[in-house]
């Protein structure tokens, strides 16, 4: 049977819904035994810090529940085992989901209000667990069928990723688009020292789901994780086969293999109080390099191949002076000019992203987590340019093998550059299966072109359609065809420089309830509803596009200033207020 009459079958039983997503096994690093066990560590419940990626092996989750479990705590214990029970006393689930989605969109500008409506539904079926092959070995699965009435993109409140990870290939029945969405990974070894591989997200650092290098959101990768552990240093890497995309719009109709991420991190813990982490990760293609598997700085390995790859680095710095109490600063260098940052000066060609906030996990509370973080993400951060040629060509259409995605998606933060954000998160679990949350986010987006002046703006307008992303995302980058930079980007920070700002106010919330466990199964429903507010929205939208204006090297200057403010206005004419409104209701069996 074909892959795409499997998918029908499998569908006929559905009822059909899109799906957002339950927890399920190891391999989702979005389960909700990562957020207790970053809690469990915080209040000093466990002998040694967590291993530094996500996810983790079986036995370095039976590890750490085990330690919880006899830790003396009894609130904590009985949580622990819970979730011990839920991962580990069968290795077998199967689950059928069906959910509503609805949005309602509301336009401001010029004084009227327009309103417009969307609904989808759709469905996942998904057997997921987590094996134990041997007391060395173990495997962690998730492999499902989810489909949909529309595209989930439409569906997702700004700087959200999608839950799922499969966006082409689809299978068509009826109104529905159907996908295979899987993950697992095989792991081998001990709980302090392990290897990993298969398909799955990734990520690393504590602010779970936000992740600057690692995104736990970002899109599956196959990949190979190794970690160890002992005493006061540990020491993780990761080898990632990530998906291509071009250098103007990340179409999937062009997705290719062929790119890869490398990434690895030397953590020190002076004492349980503190710990600092050194990572680097790189980006290249579109041949494999197996060198970057070699525990040695990329900087050096990059320097032998002709730094042909995109490289960065950065510093993890985590705190917890009471128990429960997190304090955590990521610092995150992309680019970094060390000759002005050494005289103080900051307005110069510095790509640095920025997150520091705090976690709190009070002991023996009905309240998991509540976290609070500011993100910064400075311009040109992630983006990076790809010569078609030996000529250094810039064409759109071009793979791109070394921006910061997979699949068109950033592998680190959502945020696009030139942005910065608040973010105010809160769990709750009142009663043994009922969970609610809350969340509450202020971001800002500028669109860094509008820095530009008459000449530089006029070099993107005089270019052909296509050749240049000038939207202010990760796809706009600092160098014109033929290897020459702009100036204002590569001499200034451009960090929130400019006119017109884009204002993203969203408030969340969310709510999961389990019926009793039987031995028929288990029935359990989701809910959510967030109100997102954005202001001059569009600010992301091309601003200088080419192929529109006749510029030639007869124009003369003043023609091209004119050409340049009639683009700008035509981007401005174009930003207006909006309200969206998502309401998400889901039910999921079980067995």
């Amino acid at each position: 049977m074909s892959k795409k009459k499997l998918i029908s079958v499998l569908f006929a039983f559905l009822f059909l819904t899109f799906s957002f997503g339950f927890s399920q096994a190891l391999v989702d690093t979005a389960d909700d035994f990562y957020l207790y066990a970053q809690g469990w560590y915080a209040k000093g419940l466990l002998s040694q810090p967590l291993p530094q990626v996500r996810p983790y092996s079986a036995n370095a989750a039976k590890q750490i529940l085990n330690q919880v479990i006899e830790s003396g705590n009894e609130f904590e214990a009985r949580q622990a085992q819970r979730e011990y029970d839920r991962l580990f006393s069968s290795q077998f689930h199967a689950a059928i989901e069906a959910t509503g989605h609805y949005k309602r969109s509301q336009t401001l500008k010029d004084h009227s209000k327009e309103t417009s409506s969307l609904k989808t539904v759709g469905g996942e079926i998904s057997i997921y667990g987590d094996i134990e092959l041997h007391p060395l070995a173990s495997l962690s699965y998730d492999p499902g069928v989810f489909g949909l009435t529309k595209s989930e993109s439409n569906f997702l409140p700004k700087y959200t990723n999608s839950l799922h990870d499969s966006v082409t290939d689809k299978s068509e029945l009826g109104p529905i688009d159907a996908y295979l969405d899987m993950n697992m990974n095989l792991s081998v070894g001990t709980a302090n020292l392990y290897g990993s591989g298969g398909v799955s997200r990734i990520g690393f650092g504590p602010f779970l789901g936000q992740g600057l290098a690692l995104n736990d959101t970002a899109f599956h990768s196959a990949n190979f994780i190794f970690n160890v552990q002992k005493g006061r240093w540990a020491f993780s890497t990761v080898y990632e086969a990530i998906g291509a995309t071009d250098s103007y719009s990340s179409n999937l109709d062009n997705l290719k293999s062929g790119k890869f991420l490398a990434f690895h991190s030397v953590k020190f813990v002076p004492s349980p109080k503190f710990s600092i982490s050194y990572y680097e990760n790189v980006v290249w293609g579109p041949k494999s390099n197996f060198a970057y598997l070699f525990p040695a700085p990329y900087m050096v390995i990059q320097g032998i191949g002709g730094a042909d790859s995109n490289s960065q680095l950065g510093f993890l710095l985590e705190f917890f002076p009471v128990a429960g109490l997190e304090l955590a600063g990521d610092f995150f260098f992309d680019d970094f000019d060390v000759d002005a940052l050494a005289k103080g000066d900051v307005d110069s060609k510095n790509r640095i992203g920025i997150q520091v906030g705090a976690i709190f996990t009070p002991i023996a509370s009905v309240c998991t987590r509540l976290s609070l973080d500011y993100t910064a993400i400075m311009s040109y951060v992630y983006s990076h340019w790809e010569y078609a040629d030996d000529n250094d060509t810039i064409k759109g259409s071009e793979l791109n093998y070394q921006n910061y995605t997979n699949n068109g998606i950033c592998i680190g933060s959502s945020l696009d550059p030139n942005s910065d954000r608040v973010l105010f998160t809160a769990n709750f679990a009142p009663a043994e299966r009922l969970k609610l949350s809350f969340m509450a986010s202020f971001a800002r987006h500028q669109n860094v072109l509008e820095n530009l002046d008459d000449d530089e703006a006029a070099a993107y307008l005089a270019a052909n359609a296509g050749v240049y992303n000038t939207s202010g995302s990760l796809l706009t980058h600092s160098v014109y065809s033929g290897g020459d930079h702009v100036e204002q980007a590569w001499k200034h920070l451009n960090f929130m420089t400019a006119d017109h700002t884009m204002i993203t106010t969203s408030l969340g919330l969310g709510a999961e309830y389990s019926l009793p466990k039987t031995e028929i199964g288990q029935l359990s429903f989701k809910a959510g509803y967030t109100f997102e507010y954005i202001k001059n929205k569009g600010v992301d939208n091309p601003m200088y596009p080419g192929g529109v204006y006749k510029i030639t090297s007869a124009t003369t200057e003043a023609e091209k200033s004119a050409f340049v403010k009639a683009a700008h206005r035509a981007w401005v004419d174009r930003l207006y207020d909006c309200v969206n409104q998502y309401i998400s209701f889901s039910v999921k069996y079980s067995y």
